[in-house]
C-alpha cells in the first residue's frame, strides 16, 4: 500500500506518530495519550518544550506494505515467560521447523495465555488488556523473550507492554473469536473492518481522545478577567473588551487602558455638569472665578516684570544717574553760595522750602510777578519782610541756580527714580495672597504653594533692588512657574464655562451622559488592566490548543477510510469471499457483503442473506457454526490473499462447528500451510485427526507440541498425548521414556509406589494398539473422529491381515483392557513387572515393523 504509506505522510507528525504506536501495540497507555497530546501542542508551536524528551516519528514504511510483503515471517519459540496470566513454563515453546504446528491441550493447560501474549506481541487490534496471575499474592512484571525467522534471519526480541508490539511481527494474522474481523453490531447484523479499516478507525478514536484532552485543558484556564458593568454596555471600552483576543498587542490595551489625571478631571467636570441644576449660573461663577485668575495672572506678571534682571537694571542705572548728576548739581550749588551766611543752601530740605515758596508766590502772594519777586516794596515770601539791599540779589541768584540746567538735570534724574517707585505694584503678603487665590478657586495646595513661594521669592529681589549693585546678587526664582499654573487654570475655567453656558442652551445632557459612561468605562479598564493582560495570554494559550484541536480533526481519515473501503471491499474481495465460502463449504447460506457506511474513520459492511424475504437480522437467521464459518471465510478472504508468506495463528477455529465444517476448515488451514506457517491451539483430538488427514492428502508434516497445568503453573511443554501420536511413535515413547521412569520407581520404591504408574502404561498401551488397528492392520480405511471411509489404494493392503495377526493383537487388546475396569476382590489381576511390560512393547513394535514391510499377495 505504497499511496497509503504516502497519504499518511500527509498527515499531521502526532497522527502520523499514533498511528505508529497503534500499529506496535493493541492498545495505547495513558502515557502514550500524554505524549501525542504534547506531540499535538508542539506541532502546533512548532516548538518542542525544552524538557520534552518526545519527539515525533513517522510510520515505518514496511508496516503499511502488507500487500507486496515477500519476507517470510515465522515463530520459532517463545521462552522466559513471566508475569502473564498463571502461565509460568519451565521450558521454552518451541514450535520447530515443519509449517504445519499444532498447539494441544487440554482446558486450562494454558493455551488462552499463549494466544492473549501472541496476539500483544504481534499487534492484534482487539488484544484487551494482559493480566498477570490473579491468583498469585504478587505479581512480576511482564516480559517474555520471541525466537522468530524473518526472511532467512534469525531474530531475537524482548517484549515488555512497554515495548509494544514487535514490529517484525506485526504482520502475523491472527483468528479467535475476540479478534475476528466479524462482528454484530446494534442492529444485531454481523459487519466486517479489514484491518487497516480498523486502524484508521482507532486512529480516530485516538484523535477523539487527544481532542477531549486539549478540551479539557482549555476548559482547566477559565477567564479571571471581571465582567464588565452592566452600565457600560454599548461603550467603546465595552466593544474593545468584547474583542479581546490572543493577537491583542500591548500597546492596543495601553492605548484602550490609559488613565490620567486629565482624564480625571475631565471625568469630574462631566459629573459636575450633569449635576448642576443651574448651567447658566454656574458659568457666571466660573467667569467670575477666571476674572480672579486673571488678575492674579496680572499682578504676578506686573510683578515678575518689575523685579526681573531688566527691571533692576534699569532701576540702578537711574538711581546712579540720579546720584551722579545731583552730586555736579551740588558742587555747583557750593560754588555759587559759598558766600551765603546760611550752611545748606541747594540741600534737599532747602530746594523744597525753596519750591513752595514759589509755588506760594505763584498762587498766592504775587500771581502776576515772576517768582521770586524783588520790585520795590516786594516782601519775602517766606519771612515777609521787605526785601531791601542785597536780599533782593541773593534771591534773583537762589532762582537762577535752581532754573539752572545741571539743577534741572539733578531733579530730573531724581523725578525719574520717583516715578519708577511710584510705579511699583504693591506685592500682597501672605494673607492677602491666600484671599486673592481663594477668591480665584485655587483649592490645590501644591499649586497654591508654588505660588506662594514665587510671590515671596519676588518680594525677597525687590527688596534688594533699592540697596543692590549687582544683578547677580539677586535671589533668583523657583524654577517652576506658577503663572503656567494660572494660565492653565485660566483656559480650564473658561472651557468650563463655555461648556455650562452651552448646557444652558441645550436641554439636552444625553451626549454628555454618554461621554461620562465612556469615561467611566475606560477608568474601569484602567483598574483591571492586570486582569486584561492575563486574560490576553490565556487567550494566546486557548488559541494555541484550538489550533491543535484542529490537528485532531478526522475528516481526512474518514474520506480515505471510505475511499479505502470501496477499494478494499470490491468486486474482486467479494469474490474472494465466495471462494472462501465454497472452500469452507458454506456455500448454501447464499451471503455477500455490503458496505453499510462510514463515520469517524469506520467502515462497516454487513453480511447479508440475499434470499431473505423478511427485513430479520442476520445474526438471529445464522446459527453458531455458521456465524464462525462466515467469519473465518471473511477473515481469509482479507488477509489470505494480503499476507504474502507471513505465518498465522488460528486459535480453537472449528468452535461451533459440526463435522463437515470441521474438516473443510482443516484443509483449508493445511492449504494455508503450503505457503506460510499455521500454528493452530486447539483441544479437540478430532482438529487433530482431520489435520493429520489433510496434511496426509497435501503432503504438509505437522508439529505437536502439548500444554500441560504443572504445580509451578500452565502453560508447560510436554509429552503429546498418544492419541495424537503415530501408533510407533506412540510405542517407542512408551518403551523408551515411560517405563523406564516406571521402573525406576520399581526398583526404588517398590510395587506400591510402582502400581499407579504401571496402571497408566497399561492404559496407554491399550491405547496406542486401538491405532494399531485402525493405521496398520485396517489399513486407515476407517478412524475414529473421521466421518469418511478411504479405500483408494488402501483396502487392499487388507488383505496382508492373517489370523495369527488378528489373534495376536486381540489378545494384547484383551491383557490390556482389564486395567481399564475394576478387577474383583477374588482373583485382582496382577500389574506386569516393568520386564513384562517391556517384553510386550518389543513385541508389538516388532509386529508392525515386520507387518509393514509385508508385501500383499497378488492374485
Amino acid at each position: 500500500m505504497t499511496h497509503l504509506a504516502t497519504w499518511f505522510k500527509e498527515r499531521p507528525l502526532w497522527q502520523q506518530d499514533a498511528a505508529r504506536r497503534l500499529l506496535q501495540r493493541p492498545e495505547l497507555l495513558a502515557s502514550d495519550i500524554d505524549e501525542l497530546v504534547q506531540l499535538c501542542k508542539d506541532e502546533t508551536t512548532g516548538v518542542a518544550r525544552p524538557d520534552s524528551r518526545t519527539r515525533g516519528e513517522p510510520i515505518p514504511e514496511h508496516l503499511l506494505e502488507r500487500d507486496g510483503q515477500q519476507t517470510r515471517v515465522q515463530l520459532d519459540a517463545i521462552e522466559g515467560v513471566k508475569g502473564i496470566n498463571a502461565l509460568a513454563p519451565r521450558r521454552p515453546l518451541e514450535f520447530g521447523s515443519e509449517s504445519l504446528v499444532i498447539i494441544y491441550g487440554p482446558n486450562g493447560s494454558g493455551k488462552s495465555g499463549y494466544m492473549r501474549l501472541m496476539k500483544h506481541v504481534c499487534g492484534a487490534p482487539t488484544s484487551g488488556r494482559l493480566y498477570g496471575n490473579v491468583f498469585a499474592t504478587t505479581q512480576q512484571e511482564q516480559s517474555c523473550t520471541i525466537q522468530y525467522t524473518f526472511g532467512s534471519e534469525k531474530r531475537r526480541a524482548q517484549w515488555t507492554p512497554k515495548t509494544g508490539a514487535v514490529t517484525d511481527l506485526q504482520s502475523v494474522a491472527i483468528y479467535d473469536t475476540g479478534c475476528a474481523h466479524v462482528y454484530v453490531n446494534d442492529a444485531h447484523e454481523v459487519t466486517y473492518e479489514p484491518p487497516i479499516l480498523g486502524l484508521l478507525r482507532r486512529l480516530v478514536v485516538t484523535c477523539g481522545v487527544v481532542d477531549q484532552v486539549l478540551g479539557r485543558d482549555i476548559a482547566s484556564t477559565p477567564s479571571l478577567l471581571p465582567r464588565m458593568p452592566a452600565e457600560y454596555a454599548d461603550t467603546e471600552a465595552q466593544r474593545w473588551l468584547g474583542q479581546l483576543g490572543g493577537s491583542t498587542s500591548c500597546r492596543d490595551i495601553e492605548t484602550h487602558s490609559v488613565w490620567s489625571s486629565q482624564d480625571e478631571e475631565s471625568l469630574t467636570v462631566l459629573g459636575h455638569r450633569l449635576a448642576e441644576p443651574d448651567p447658566a449660573a454656574r458659568a457666571r461663577a466660573l467667569r467670575n472665578t477666571k476674572t480672579q485668575v486673571s488678575k492674579l495672572v496680572t499682578l504676578i506678571e506686573s510683578i515678575e516684570t518689575q523685579v526681573s534682571d531688566e527691571a533692576f537694571i534699569a532701576n540702578l542705572q537711574a538711581r546712579q544717574d540720579a546720584s551722579i548728576k545731583r552730586r555736579a548739581a551740588s558742587d555747583d550749588a557750593q560754588r555759587v553760595f559759598s558766600s551765603a551766611p546760611l550752611q545748606g543752601v541747594a540741600s534737599d530740605s532747602w530746594r523744597l522750602l525753596w519750591e513752595k515758596a514759589r509755588a506760594f508766590s505763584d498762587d498766592v502772594a504775587y500771581p502776576a510777578s515772576s517768582f521770586p519777586n524783588t520790585a520795590d516794596g516786594a516782601r519775602c515770601v517766606l519771612c515777609q519782610q521787605v526785601l531791601i539791599g542785597d536780599s533782593r540779589g541773593r534771591l534773583r541768584g537762589f532762582e537762577a541756580f535752581v532754573r539752572g540746567a545741571l539743577e534741572r538735570e539733578a531733579a530730573e534724574a531724581e523725578k525719574k527714580c520717583q516715578d519708577l517707585a511710584d510705579m511699583r505694584v504693591e506685592i500682597p503678603d501672605d494673607a492677602d495672597l491666600d484671599a486673592r487665590l481663594d477668591l480665584a478657586g485655587l483649592a490645590d495646595e501644591t499649586a497654591r504653594s508654588l505660588i506662594k513661594a514665587r510671590v515671596s521669592a519676588m518680594r525677597s529681589r525687590r527688596e534688594r533692588f533699592l540697596s543692590g549693585d549687582d544683578v547677580d546678587t539677586l535671589p533668583t526664582l523657583p524654577v517652576e512657574n506658577a503663572r503656567e499654573y494660572l494660565v492653565k487654570s485660566e483656559a480650564q475655567l473658561e472651557s468650563r464655562a463655555t461648556t455650562f453656558e452651552d448646557d444652558a442652551a441645550s436641554n439636552d445632557l444625553g451626549q454628555v451622559r454618554k461621554q461620562k459612561r465612556e469615561f467611566e468605562a475606560r477608568k474601569w479598564l484602567h483598574t483591571q488592566t492586570a486582569a486584561i493582560v492575563a486574560e490576553v495570554e490565556r487567550q494566546k494559550r486557548i488559541g494555541l490548543l484550538e489550533k491543535a484541536r484542529r490537528l485532531t480533526n478526522t475528516k481526512a481519515l474518514s474520506d480515505q477510510a471510505s475511499r479505502l473501503s470501496q477499494e478494499l471491499v470490491t468486486d474482486a474481495f467479494k469474490e474472494r469471499f465466495q471462494l472462501e465460502l465454497r472452500a469452507l463449504g458454506a456455500t448454501t447460506l447464499q451471503a455477500s457483503l455490503e458496505r453499510v457506511g462510514a463515520s469517524k474513520g469506520q467502515v462497516l459492511h454487513r453480511l447479508k442473506l440475499t434470499r431473505m424475504r423478511q427485513p430479520v437480522p442476520t445474526s438471529d437467521v445464522l446459527s453458531e457454526g455458521e456465524f464462525r464459518i462466515v467469519s473465518i471465510a471473511a477473515f481469509l478472504a482479507d488477509v489470505a490473499a494480503d499476507c504474502g508468506s507471513t505465518a498465522f495463528i488460528f486459535d480453537d477455529p472449528i468452535s461451533s462447528l459440526d463435522q463437515t465444517f470441521e474438516e473443510k476448515v482443516a484443509e483449508r488451514l493445511v492449504a494455508l500451510a503450503a505457503s506460510r506457517q499455521v500454528i493452530v491451539l486447539t483441544h479437540r483430538l478430532s482438529l487433530l485427526s482431520s489435520l493429520d488427514e489433510a496434511g496426509r492428502k497435501a503432503n504438509v508434516s505437522r508439529h505437536l507440541i502439548a500444554l500441560d497445568r504443572q504445580d509451578w503453573g500452565t502453560g508447560e511443554p510436554c509429552d503429546a498425548p498418544l492419541a495424537a501420536l503415530k501408533p510407533i511413535a506412540a510405542l517407542n515413547t512408551l518403551l523408551k521414556e515411560k517405563l523406564p521412569r516406571a521402573r525406576k520407581l520399581y526398583e526404588e520404591l517398590g510395587s506400591s509406589e510402582y502400581s499407579d504408574v504401571a496402571k497408566g502404561l497399561c492404559c496407554n498401551i491399550r491405547i496406542a494398539i486401538e491405532r494399531l488397528i485402525e493405521n496398520d492392520l485396517l489399513a486407515d480405511v476407517i478412524q475414529r473422529f473421521r466421518r469418511q471411509i478411504h479405500t483408494m489404494n488402501k483396502l487392499d493392503k487388507i488383505a496382508k491381515v492373517t489370523a495369527e495377526d488378528c489373534r495376536f493383537l486381540d489378545s494384547m487388546m484383551t491383557k490390556y483392557s482389564y486395567y481399564e475396569h475394576s478387577q474383583p476382590l477374588e482373583t485382582p489381576v496382577a500389574i506386569p513387572c516393568p520386564d513384562e511390560l517391556h517384553d510386550d512393547l518389543t513385541e508389538l513394535i516388532r509386529w508392525q515393523t515386520n507387518f509393514s514391510k509385508r508385501e500383499v499377495l497378488k492374485p
